[in-house]
């Protein structure tokens, strides 16, 4: 199991280096856990490898692979009404993770409700949407950028996260939900080109 932490905490040291994604080095970081969260197959009961992550010693949970990161999945039958549900296993770790760090092919991100400790998260140029309710509860998150490739920003996407002064919506996006920054008391909230006042509580 040690020689496997070590060979995957290469692997990702690798993989972070060809992205580009920014990141400490610490020669004593090793692979906590990994494993899958792609789409939900229903027949096989298990997570298909789309997707796959990883989360470290220091706290930084990676995300490699192409679709969107989701926290858990229901399957539907014809009529609408869940049969099979599951959720994704680093979903037990909320209360670790420090930073997320999403690379190039995920193309969108949500299911990060209430992860306390979380402080700063990465995303790349391939995500296209924020869920709803993707952050909110996050209150020690400090640092995110949005990228100008997102489009949509889902209803409390931000919603508690009391700690994040500093926010900028890119003109890029078109669809905003409601509450998106409920709760939050910015120093500087950037909508598109222009400064928005903001009030706790206000969108």
């Amino acid at each position: 199991m040690k020689h496997m932490n070590r060979t995957l905490a290469i692997l990702l040291t690798l993989v972070l280096l060809c992205t580009g994604v920014p990141f400490a080095f610490a020669e004593d970081v090793t692979i906590v856990d990994s494993g899958t969260c792609g789409e939900w197959n229903l027949e096989t009961e298990s997570f298909s490898d789309d997707i796959y992550w990883t989360l470290d010693s220091n706290g930084v949970l990676s995300f490699f692979g192409n679709g969107f990161v989701r926290n858990a999945y229901i399957a539907r039958d014809e009529n609408g009404i869940a049969i099979s549900s599951s959720r994704a296993a680093w979903t037990n770790y909320r209360q670790e993770i420090l930073s997320v760090v999403f690379s190039d092919g995920i193309t969108g991100i949500g299911g990060f409700m209430n992860c306390k400790n979380l402080e700063s998260v990465f995303i790349s140029n391939s995500v296209t949407a924020i869920a709803g309710s993707a952050f909110s509860g996050c209150s020690s998150l400090k640092s995110i950028e949005i990228p100008d490739s997102v489009v949509s920003i889902g209803g409390n996407a931000f919603s508690g996260c009391t700690s994040l002064k500093e926010l900028t919506i890119p003109d890029n996006v078109t669809s905003i939900g409601d509450g998106v920054v409920d709760g939050c008391e910015f120093d500087q909230l950037i909508v598109g080109n222009a400064i928005a006042s903001h009030e706790s509580g206000s969108d």
